[in-house]
């Protein structure tokens, strides 16, 4: 009996935190401080944010860009801004965030005429820089670049439960919890079963 309440213990404790390790979650992230290129300064209050919407669907604690389905960065949401066109292009090429750590990303726009002589573009790749651009026959033009440097700021946080991360037991620790009070219960039955006993005196 204590045998099948500890595995059925065992059991939901680890449904528990696989759900709540794939339950969906927002988060919302900054960079601040950034290397102006055009006037070589260092720009303290320039900030690069946006926010992210996924799961680690696959429990090993980094999301990947198939586990988002929003990524929002200075207003933009550049997994759902694709356009169609064969001119046109938004979109974001790589992202990965591991849990309570780093975050890298590349995401931007670019179009051009059906010929390709003209077109133009936006590029943020996290850790290196940010930048318009513009192409012609001619020349290949590049505005409005920072860069990361060693002083850029980096926060993050997770919007669940009104801004603050919930604290999710380790598995271990749901194992424990649950096999206690599988036990307990196994206990509380037995003694129920048990005819009562006359005192000795």
């Amino acid at each position: 009996m204590f045998k099948k309440l500890a595995i059925a213990g065992m059991l939901v404790g680890s449904l528990a935190v696989s759900a709540a390790a794939s339950a969906a979650n927002t988060w919302q992230f900054s960079y601040v401080g950034f290397l102006d290129e055009e006037n070589w300064i260092f720009a303290q209050d320039y900030t690069i944010s946006g926010s992210f919407t996924g799961n680690d669907g696959n429990n090993d604690g980094v999301i990947e860009l198939g586990e988002i389905t929003q990524f929002v960065l200075n207003g933009t949401d550049y997994l759902a801004c694709a356009s169609g066109s064969p001119f046109n292009y938004c979109g974001t090429d790589r992202f990965r965030y591991e849990l309570g750590g780093a975050l890298d990303f590349s995401a931007g726009t670019a179009m051009s005429d059906p010929e390709g002589y003209h077109g133009g573009g936006y590029v943020v790749r996290a850790g290196i820089e940010e930048y318009s651009y513009r192409n012609t026959p001619y020349s290949h033009t590049r505005s409005g670049a920072y860069l990361w440097t060693e002083d850029t700021k980096f926060s993050i946080r997770s919007m669940s439960s009104g801004g603050v991360t919930p604290a999710v037991p380790e598995p271990g620790t749901w194992v424990m919890i649950l096999t206690g009070l599988a036990l307990v219960g196994g206990v509380a039955r037995r003694r129920k079963s048990e005819p009562l006993q006359p005192c000795q005196r």
